[in-house]
């Protein structure tokens, strides 16, 4: 998932001013950082990964499978250069480097189902396997309890620099793919958004007059919703079980 208002925010804090060019230069190196496995092979099998195991470690459930990711650094400052790969993992993990926009994160309330860390550069995965606890014991990142993995993944070739751009290139680099429950909230605002142009059917005759039903919209619109709830279900059972496990307690 990716939105532009994310994206503004990470090149303004690279000091550079938003373009199309800037943004799509930050799309191409987070999707390169989450290839790089599968086209420069590390030393051992472990390094092998296609696009089916990102599928398979990340999407615990059909429907729950839209992603979040970040990359870091986001600048190719020289003091960059210098960050360790917990500092890397650390920046990585912060909402306001998530390449999607989520109302009011909480590292604490809104978990995670499954994480995967991306190296590049001279980061090995003992490295990135380290952070892993460090994450998890200073509140980085929380996890449902009935769904945890946290994976890791690395490439020794790092990202490639164009003329001219800073934008987490230099030396090493990290990228995080996640699935968080916290998803709910970007459909959520998208689903009103939708509702206030559509009880004015803004827009709605381009689309009629180049051959969709009218209908398609209230199908659509009705399958955001069961979405939304299912993202939402995730967070309600989770809540169900600490209950449980509380009553268990207080009764003994």
């Amino acid at each position: 998932m990716f939105d532009n208002t994310a994206f503004v925010k990470t090149c303004k804090e690279a000091n550079k001013t938003p373009s199309y060019e800037h943004v799509n230069k930050l799309i191409a190196k987070t999707i390169s950082g989450i290839t790089g496995p599968m086209r420069f092979q590390g030393d051992t099998l472990h390094d092998i990964e296609t696009l089916h195991d990102i599928e398979k470690d990340l999407v615990p459930l059909p429907r729950i499978r839209f992603l979040l990711t970040s990359l870091a650094p986001t600048s190719a400052d020289a003091n960059q250069k210098r960050l360790s790969v917990k500092d890397l993992v650390g920046q990585a993990v912060e909402a306001n480097r998530f390449n999607v926009k989520i109302a009011d994160f909480d590292p604490i309330a809104d978990k995670f189902m499954a994480i995967k860390l991306y190296g590049r550069g001279s980061i090995d995965a003992k490295q990135l396997e380290s952070t892993i606890e460090w994450t998890k014991n200073n509140h980085k990142v929380r996890f449902l309890d009935w769904c945890h993995a946290f994976k890791v993944n690395v490439c020794p070739k790092p990202m490639a620099k164009t003329e001219g751009e800073n934008f987490g290139t230099s030396g090493n680099s990290v990228v995080v793919m996640g699935n968080n429950v916290a998803m709910s909230r970007k459909f959520s605002g998208n689903n009103s958004t939708y509702d206030m142009m559509y009880s004015q059917r803004a827009y709605v005759h381009h689309y009629v007059n180049y051959g969709m039903e009218e209908g398609e919209f209230s199908h659509s619109r009705e399958d955001m919703g069961f979405l939304e709830k299912d993202y939402l279900d995730l967070t309600s059972e989770q809540h169900g079980n600490e209950n449980d496990e509380f009553d268990d307690d207080d009764t003994f």
